[in-house]
């Protein structure tokens, strides 16, 4: 997730109640079926569908369409205050 997060950089989470917060600009951590741990910018949230669409913010990172649509149940916190290490 360069440049927002550098390697061994912390991100704090909220676990709860994040859905009203979800908005597009906002990082997600959240768990992909093949790729493990993820943490990837909102492109834009579904309300309808309960999906997010996301991407990195690093040129090498996977396509949007790569990762698919991310659904709720999979999203484990908003990221609401990086840390340096």
């Amino acid at each position: 997730m360069t440049p927002a997060l550098q390697p061994d950089d912390y991100l704090l989470l909220l676990t709860r109640g994040f859905r009203r917060w979800l908005k597009a600009g906002r990082l997600v951590m959240f768990r992909h079926p093949e790729e493990g741990l993820m943490v990837k910018r909102v492109r834009r949230f579904d309300n309808t569908t309960g999906t997010l669409e996301v991407a990195g913010d690093s040129a090498l990172s996977a396509a949007p369409e790569a990762l698919g649509p991310v659904p709720l149940d999979r999203v484990i916190g908003l990221g609401i205050l990086p840390i340096r290490a």
